[in-house]
């Protein structure tokens, strides 16, 4: 039973030690191009505002293309 009890230890610790590690590398480096994200947020907002407005234009045509048909 001892035998048992000190892998289980063993595989206990090398999991923390990892988890641990881990945590250390994500703490110590920081995280690339947080400086742009505004920018990044910006461009994103208005891709969307672009990509709506060239739906309604289109959707606007169609429906007054429609509406002359006989």
């Amino acid at each position: 039973m001892n035998k048992l009890t000190q892998r289980l230890m063993n595989i206990i610790l090398r999991v923390f030690t990892s988890i641990r590690a881990r945590i250390d590398r994500l703490t110590a480096e920081p995280e690339a191009g947080i400086d742009s994200s505004t920018e990044k947020a910006i461009y994103i907002v208005g891709g969307v505002v672009l990509g709506l407005t060239v739906i309604g234009l289109v959707t606007a045509f169609v429906n007054g293309y429609l509406a002359k048909l006989p």
